[in-house]
């Protein structure tokens, strides 16, 4: 047995007490240090979201006619490498194929990939309504089979939808 002088200067016998409670604090401290690296270490890869410029609010209707609509939308599409899974001009829906969006690793490895459904609607001859609907899913890695996130990341999906159209926009004062 150990003697331990505590701080009122009074001494104390140790019959493992004092040496448990150290073991508890080490290993305490180890699993703070070993947590703070493990989230320390999460980083964040591959393609980042795309986003339109500050303040850009979209004008979802335009004076064009459709046909001119179409064409526009399918070219901005090409032009930035967003693949067509579907296109369909007589009921004016357009299904992009998906990209990758950011990775995230470390505690756990998840990945994000989104798509776009776009609806292009005539309303008049020369009045076109262009609706944008990205689709948000999350997983793989180790998060396992993608799913649907759309509805719980509100401000990703609008930076997507408003990153699409600023460039569609843009491709009509051209």
């Amino acid at each position: 047995m150990a003697r331990y002088l505590r701080q009122d200067n009074s001494t104390v016998l140790d019959s493992g007490l004092c040496f448990r409670r150290r073991i508890h604090v080490y290993l305490a401290s180890l699993s703070v240090v070993v947590l703070s690296v493990t989230l320390a270490g999460c980083v964040t890869i591959g393609k980042q979201f795309p986003k339109a410029t500050n303040g850009y609010v979209p004008k979802v209707t335009y004076n064009v006619a459709f046909d001119k609509a179409w064409g526009i939308v399918v070219r901005v599409l090409g032009e930035n490498s967003i693949s067509i899974a579907s296109e369909s001009k007589q009921t004016g829906q357009i299904t992009t194929g998906y990209m990758e969006g950011t990775t995230s690793i470390g505690l756990f490895n998840a990945m994000s990939r989104y798509k776009y459904r776009i609806f292009i609607l005539k309303i008049a001859r020369t009045r076109t309504r262009i609706n944008i609907s990205p689709v948000l899913q999350s997983g793989g890695g180790d998060a396992g089979a993608f799913h649907d996130v759309t509805s719980s990341n509100q401000e990703i999906v609008k930076q997507l939808k408003n990153s699409l159209y600023e460039k569609i926009e843009n491709a009509f004062k051209k």
